[in-house]
């Protein structure tokens, strides 16, 4: 008994001996254009007119239609590229603009805060100058009340300056007199002086009064003092009685220069008028 299948077998290698079945040439033909891109009815238009030319024009016409969408896809290819340079184009410059658009925004913000800040400045400065010209007024003020003062001073310094020569006379007024007391006294320590060493020291003392004198310039108290001097001196010299009076005057301890002096200078404005000796003899009275 056969196994299962061998007459499956045999008849299919008999089948495969046999030689295939052709196709009609109609669906060969169908087949090889639509293969090429035909469409319908470019395969109807070469079962309805057989023959190589018009198979060969449907299937030229095919290709070319494929060709042509072919191209359209690489079209559409690079129209796609193109788009996506383009959106890359605009992105970047999207980009830049924003960019720049945000920089112009920083530069009208510092731009802003610049004038904020230069407002606040001129603010700032117009205080400072209220303050400056305010303190210059102050300052002026000052300074007018001090000129006030230094031209009252000045004033001052005026009076003082005649006080101060008026009392630089006094000094050397009484500097010629303690010259005269101390050459007064020295007459009557020297028991043995004649009278006319004491002539002799009076006008050496007359001639340290214009030393003195002409070192200060000179002044009224000097020449008032020389010439009481001279005036002594002159009446020393015309009566000796003078000179004994005023030694008593000195020595009695109460007598003083400056009576001295008015008693010299009485001496010798009455010299002729009035006795000398009745003079003298009040004037120690007056002195005692």
């Amino acid at each position: 008994m056969d196994e299962p299948g061998s007459d499956k077998t045999e008849f299919d290698s008999e089948r495969s001996h046999e030689p295939p079945e052709e196709m009609p040439a109609d669906i060969s033909e169908a087949a090889t254009l639509t293969s090429a891109g035909a469409t319908e009815e470019m395969v109807a238009q070469v079962v309805e007119e057989p023959g190589a030319d018009a198979f060969t024009a449907v299937k030229q016409t095919a290709r070319d239609v494929e060709a042509r969408k072919l191209r359209g896809t690489a079209k559409v290819v690079k129209k796609d590229e193109l788009n996506a340079v383009i959106d890359a184009m605009l992105q970047d410059r999207m980009l830049v603009v924003e960019n720049e658009k945000a920089g112009a925004f920083a530069d009208r913000d510092a731009a802003e805060t610049k004038a904020n800040s230069a407002e606040n400045r001129s603010s700032e400065l117009e205080e400072a100058l209220a303050r400056l010209q305010n303190e210059l007024e102050q300052r002026v003020a000052s300074f007018q009340e001090r000129v006030t003062k230094l031209e009252a001073i000045i004033k001052q310094d005026e009076y003082k300056s005649k006080i101060m020569d008026l009392e630089y006379e006094l000094h050397a007024v009484r500097e010629a007199v303690a010259g005269l007391r101390l050459g007064f006294e020295f007459f009557n320590i020297v028991e043995d002086i004649d009278f006319g060493g004491a002539l002799q020291e009076l006008e050496s003392l007359t001639g340290l009064m214009a030393q003195k004198e002409a070192r200060a310039g000179g002044g009224p108290a000097f020449g008032y003092m020389r010439d009481r001097l001279q005036f002594i001196i002159a009446s020393i010299k015309e009566d000796k009685r003078l000179f004994d009076s005023l030694k008593a005057a000195l020595e009695s301890g109460k007598g003083s220069v400056s009576v001295a002096f008015d008693l010299a200078h009485i001496s010798w404005r009455c010299r002729g008028m009035l006795d000398e000796t009745a003079i003298i003899t009040r004037a120690l009275e007056l002195i005692n």
